[in-house]
């Protein structure tokens, strides 16, 4: 499972839109993400918790912290989302993202690229390595 930035949605905005097509199903996993920053001034947590839930082929994380919700599609194991939220006074936009889930479902790593607009202006990114619980 592949899972990429591309699509119509965003946290912000209602749930993706144009998702058809045959796919995979997550709907009521859930998800701890580690991640580890590259080096520079943009860091950001270290981990998260996200469940999923999905409508045909419209998948919506939601980042349990917070309830933030990252909307996109899922085209056959490939899901494409997209995100902005409120992160240490200022504002995170998730500009890239893709990550691969084994083929049992049970863990998945990647890469995320970002932009950070708040107490400072920078762009920064991180690896993924996750596991379902």
């Amino acid at each position: 499972l592949t899972i990429t930035t591309a699509c119509s949605g965003g946290s912000s905005g209602a749930a993706a839109s144009g998702c058809s097509g045959t796919c995979i199903n997550l709907n009521g996993t859930t998800w701890t993400a580690n991640f580890s920053y590259a080096s520079g001034p943009c860091q950001g947590p270290s981990s998260e918790t996200y469940t999923v839930s999905q409508t045909g082929c419209a998948g919506t994380l939601t980042q349990q912290s917070d309830s933030t919700q990252f909307h996109g599609c899922i085209a056959g194991s490939t899901v494409d989302w997209s995100g902005t939220f409120p992160y240490n006074s200022g504002t995170v936009s998730v500009t890239s993202a893709e990550f691969t889930v084994n083929n049992s479902g049970t863990s998945a790593s990647g890469t995320f690229s970002f932009n950070y607009t708040g107490m400072l202006q920078c762009s920064g990114s991180a690896t993924i390595a996750a596991t379902k619980i």
